[in-house]
């Protein structure tokens, strides 16, 4: 006798949450699109109908950035430049032995095994040194 019971419980989890996040993405898009047109609509239609469309995008790079790095846009420095090096403690270092080295604005830790400074002068002395400003 086989026992097919099992295959009742399997399910496509993937398809289902798809579809959920993209109800949840269209129906945010859709609400901020029309609080956006309305406003636009009662300042005499100064905004072109692009901006209309996409300015959502701008918006959500700022929370998935802001979520990932901080929401001060300032701290968002590692993106585009920094100095990697090897952390010598290897492993992650908490908040006070990252404002010793120079706190969000000076330095941030991606990974157990990489230190990223913003400056190379920051950089040399911690591999240099023992380097605690």
């Amino acid at each position: 006798m086989e026992d097919h019971h099992h295959e009742r419980f399997e399910t496509d989890d993937v398809s289902e949450d798809f579809w959920l996040l993209v109800g949840i993405v269209a129906g945010v898009w859709i609400i901020y699109s029309s609080i956006l047109y309305f406003v636009d609509k009662w300042t005499f239609n100064i905004l072109p109908w692009y901006v209309e469309l996409f300015s959502i995008f701008p918006v959500t790079f700022y929370f998935v950035l802001g979520d990932q790095f901080g929401k001060n846009p300032a701290k968002w420095w590692p993106i585009v430049c920094g100095t990697k090096v090897e952390c010598k403690e290897g492993s992650m270092l908490d908040e006070i032995r990252l404002k010793q080295l120079g706190g969000p604005f000076n330095v941030y830790q991606p990974d157990w095994k990489t230190l990223k400074f913003r400056r190379k002068k920051d950089a040399f002395k911690y591999t240099m040194f023992d380097y605690r400003p």
